[in-house]
């Protein structure tokens, strides 16, 4: 009972707060190529700042960020869908980039993280692709990797809460895959979080 005590808590904590989670369990390799866990640089942190203002104030987090590399954006972005798949029931997430080689290495950060994860912090994954779980049905989760060189908009025919769209320029037309297809596909509700960089 103790143990069982202690993961939900945990399980609550990681869902209430991301540095929580960030700080003790998520694992990312750093920019030296090693293996940490994710403490926030400056650029992230007023990044959460801005996130957190935003969820106050019961409003859908909807930032447009214009690339500056280096500053751990992507990082950070992708450790946050990590986190609401993993914890925030009824999530439904889209990760995408130019092409699907750059979109499975931004799923591959979350990847990391997950098989990092100790195994009772976990939800069963329910669904796997391409050796990642996409799917915890248990809660009603799931994630979704596209491409912005695909031929119809993304996430067509989903009602994602989700998203982290990137390298934005370089898609083959992303007023009609991002703008008519994914952002015409979110309801502005206070679950809904999104990135789009570029």
């Amino acid at each position: 009972p103790d143990e069982q005590r202690f993961i939900t808590n945990e399980r609550n904590l990681c869902a209430l707060d991301a540095r929580y989670y960030y700080g003790l369990y998520a694992q990312i390799v750093n920019w030296k190529k090693e293996v940490q866990y994710f403490t926030p640089n400056v650029a992230q942190s007023l990044m959460l700042d801005i996130w957190a203002d935003l969820e106050r104030g019961s409003r859908a987090i909807h930032v447009i960020q214009l690339k500056a590399r280096r500053l751990g954006v992507s990082t950070l972005s992708e450790l946050e869908t990590a986190r609401r798949v993993q914890f925030l029931k009824h999530t439904n997430a889209v990760v995408a980039s130019a092409d699907p080689e750059k979109s499975l290495q931004m799923a591959d950060m979350i990847d990391f993280c997950w098989k990092a994860m100790p195994w009772w912090l976990m939800p069963k994954a329910t669904k796997i692709s391409n050796r990642m779980p996409v799917e915890f049905e248990e809660i009603g989760t799931g994630i979704t990797i596209q491409a912005g060189n695909q031929f119809n908009g993304v996430a067509r025919g989903a009602t994602p809460n989700i998203y982290h769209v990137s390298e934005i320029a370089e898609w083959v037309d992303a007023e009609e895959l991002i703008d008519g297809a994914l952002l015409r596909a979110i309801i502005d509700t206070p679950n809904v979080w999104g990135m789009i960089e570029g």
